[in-house]
Order: structure tokens, then C-alpha cells, then sequence
């Protein structure tokens, strides 16, 4: 959500167009889709502590290389993609799978306080951004970013996150020989009306929501107010 905060300083320095420059958040929101579906898969088999760390890991080095972009193609592949595939392994989405063999009995109390976070997250990342763009301009911002993501990321993940997927992973390794029943089980949920429910739902609610966020702290500049009071709205929205 940082972005919204990037964006100001990028047209403000570069003076490319806003539909361009858009387009390196909208090209890292597409692969963090992607990324979120392989996640599924690579899960079982890495498990949590390893597959969060190269999240991490992915994410850190991502934003360092944005740092040193020197064009629009740059940031496209760094931030749009590279960076992008650490933020899609790190969604809710992957984080929920992670909980649920741990909390059986009260997953959305567990969900919900995990989740907190992501908000909590925003509201002290913003306003550090919006920072650091003000004292050492946006690559000096986008170095320090990646290195607190990357190394800090690591660490905790290497710490806390479990190395497997508790009870989970015996029912995985009894089920790896019954593709058939797994392929069936998926093309039932697949013809089935809750999954495309849901999936219409989260598809209009983020193109709503993410379509926009990025270009909340521009808006606000736009109208004369500071760069600052935009992160501000940012943060709090």
C-alpha cells in the first residue's frame, strides 16, 4: 500500500505519465494473482518456514532493485514482478492456509487478529515512507524498504513460522496417491456456485478497492495539499 506514496514522488521526479506509471502497481497486483495460486501448490511441499522466507527474501530484492531503476521497464520487472512474487506468497490468502491446521477451533478469532496487522502495517508504513521519500528521495525510500522487508522478513519467518503444516501434512502424503480423487474434489468446487460467488465477489471488490488506492495520495496533492497530509489519508483510509 506503499505505492499510493511512491506514486506522488515518481511523477513529481520523473514526470512520466500517471497511466504508466500505474501500470508497475497494476503489473505487480497481476503477479501477485498469478503467484498466489502457485503458492498453493509449492506450500505442502516447502512448507511454511522456507516458502515465507524466499517470500521475503523475494520481496527485499525486489524493492532494492527498484532503487536502482533508471526507467519505466525497470520497475516494471523489479517492483511489478520480482518484488511482486514475494507480496503474492505473502497474501492473506497463503497465511489463512497456514493457520487453519492450527487453530481448528477458533480460526476467525485467529484470522482476524493475524489480518489486523496487514491494517496495522499501512498505517505505520505510509507515513515511514512518505518519510523517507521527504529526508532521502524515493530510491534512498525503496532501498531502506526492501532491506527492512528482506532481512527482517527472513528472520521472523525463520523463527516462528512452523516447518510443515501440522496435521495437515500426514492427510497431504496420504493423499498423494489419490490424484484422481483430488482432480475430482477440484472440478466439483470448480462447477460449483459458492466458488464462482466468491470469486466474483473478491474480483469486484479489489478492482474497486485496489483500483483506486494508488492514486489516493495524487488526488490529494492534486487538491493542494501536501504529499504528507496524502500519506496521512493513505494510512488511515
Amino acid at each position: 500500500q506503499t505505492f499510493s506514496v511512491l506514486y506522488v514522488a515518481l511523477l513529481r521526479e520523473e514526470h512520466w505519465s500517471r497511466a504508466d506509471t500505474a501500470g508497475i502497481y497494476s503489473m505487480a497486483m497481476l503477479t501477485s494473482g498469478v503467484t498466489v495460486v502457485l503458492s498453493g501448490m509449492l506450500l505442502p511441499r516447502l512448507g511454511p518456514r522456507r516458502l515465507m522466507a524466499l517470500a521475503a527474501a523475494f520481496a527485499g530484492v525486489g524493492l532494492i532493485l527498484s532503487s536502482q531503476a533508471t526507467g519505466l521497464l525497470d520497475l516494471y520487472l523489479t517492483y511489478g514482478v520480482i518484488a511482486a512474487v514475494g507480496l503474492g506468497i505473502m497474501s492473506w490468502v497463503v497465511q489463512g492456509a497456514i493457520l487453519a491446521p492450527y487453530f481448528t477451533a477458533r480460526l476467525g478469532l485467529a484470522n482476524g487478529i493475524a489480518f489486523a496487522g496487514m491494517g496495522i502495517g499501512v498505517l505505520v508504513l505510509a507515513g515511514l515512507m512518505q518519510g523517507l521519500i521527504e529526508t532521502l528521495g524515493w530510491r534512498m525510500a525503496l532501498l531502506a524498504l526492501g532491506a527492512g522487508v528482506g532481512i527482517t522478513g527472513m528472520i521472523i519467518n525463520m523463527l516462528t513460522m512452523p516447518s510443515d503444516l501440522g496435521a495437515f501434512t500426514a492427510k497431504i502424503e496420504e493423499g498423494k496417491g489419490h490424484r484422481a480423487l483430488r482432480m475430482k474434489a477440484l472440478t466439483g468446487a470448480l462447477r460449483g456456485v459458492p466458488f464462482w460467488a466468491l470469486f466474483t465477489v473478491l474480483t469486484l471488490t479489489s478492482a474497486a478497492s485496489y483500483g483506486a488506492a494508488n492514486h489516493q495520495a495524487a488526488c490529494i496533492v492534486d487538491i493542494g495539499f501536501s504529499p504528507r497530509v496524502g500519506a496521512i489519508v493513505v494510512a488511515i483510509n
